[in-house]
């Protein structure tokens, strides 16, 4: 069983305990969600990533299975300031909690002091998670095509009929014709392979001349330092998800300038 096996194995237990809570009429946010209420967050993923020539969306991380714990972050408030005060264009906040550390809270508390538009990031499997997502403020949410092939276009569909950007993640050409097939405009390039959690940058450099030009394009990992930020820049991405070179710095703001001055410097 691969590492990605069993956080879905996981995963699925997580969801059907939210299930039975929403059945049972304790989530009636969720609940109208589901039934078609329009999210309401005032901050357009999509829009963002559309204003400037290369982003970074900034990643509130603590840990990982491959590596442990990466960084405690008490006050992920405090972080998400630093990384919107440092120019960046989104938040993307990892809310599973058994192998990332995070939770669905951190959105929570995260909406309440930042004016970007913040990104789910989980092993989204069902609606409801879409929906929750959408109760405590996420405008957009990830979908990987990885672990849900061909059910990923119910998924998109009912997203963005609630009015939710989808960042659609891929790692292989096969992943890139679904994605396309079912008409995303986001794209993200993972460098991790999910089976082995092995990072290699070259994964979105050769992606990158196949991905549809109309796409935003998002490199996703194995991102560490001005010279990786060229490379994606360079190679036609539209921004990079950063995670652990901004939990593991001393200064994620001032490390975000420079990502942002390699990029224009390109």
């Amino acid at each position: 069983m691969t590492i990605l096996d069993k956080v879905l194995v996981h995963k699925q237990r997580e969801i059907e305990r939210l299930h039975d809570k929403e059945k049972a009429g304790e989530l009636p946010e969720i609940t109208a969600y589901l039934k078609g209420k329009m999210v309401e967050a005032p901050h357009s993923f999509k829009k963002a990533m559309e204003e400037k020539s290369f982003n970074v969306i900034a990643e509130i991380k603590r840990c990982s299975p491959s590596r442990g714990e990466i960084a405690e972050i008490e006050n992920p408030e405090k972080l998400a300031k630093q990384y919107e005060l440092g120019g960046a264009s989104a938040l993307s906040i990892l809310t599973d909690r058994k192998y990332f550390g995070g939770s669905i809270e951190d959105i929570r508390k995260v909406k309440q002091v930042v004016n970007i538009p913040i990104l789910r990031k989980d092993f989204i499997m069902d609606k409801i998670q879409i929906a929750e997502a959408a109760s405590e403020g996420a405008s957009c949410i990830l979908l990987i095509v990885k672990a849900l092939k061909e059910e990923t276009k119910e998924l998109f569909d009912f997203a963005t009929s609630i009015g939710m950007d989808v960042l659609v993640e891929i790692h292989s050409t096969v992943e890139l014709e679904l994605a396309i097939d079912i008409k995303t405009e986001i794209i993200g390039v993972n460098n991790r392979n999910l089976e082995t959690f092995h990072t290699d940058l070259e994964a979105s450099l050769k992606l990158a001349p196949i991905i549809p030009n109309h796409m935003i394009r998002i490199a996703e990992s194995a991102i560490f330092n001005e010279d990786d930020i060229k490379r994606v820049k360079e190679a036609g991405y539209n921004g990079a998800l950063i995670g652990q070179a901004l939990v593991e710095s001393e200064n994620p703001k001032d490390l975000i300038r420079n990502f942002l001055k390699a990029a224009e410097d390109e």
